[in-house]
């Protein structure tokens, strides 16, 4: 079985990865707080292993009508 994606669909799965924190490489398991604008998605971290704030942004495609 092959799998198809759409840009929208790999707009969304880029939204669900989870990163690594740029101080010390430990992987992130959930966004402290996230912003919608039309444009983009803008997830903010603190890394639990030693506290460094880092934002990470999605842009969204437009919509083909």
């Amino acid at each position: 079985m092959r799998v198809h994606t759409t840009r929208s669909d790999r707009a969304y799965m880029a939204c669900l990865r989870r990163p690594a924190c740029p101080a010390c490489g430990e992987r992130q398991f959930a966004a402290t707080a996230t912003e919608f604008t039309e444009e983009r998605i803008v997830h903010t971290w603190v890394c639990e292993n030693c506290e460094h704030e880092f934002r990470t942004a999605v842009s969204i495609p437009p919509l083909a009508l």
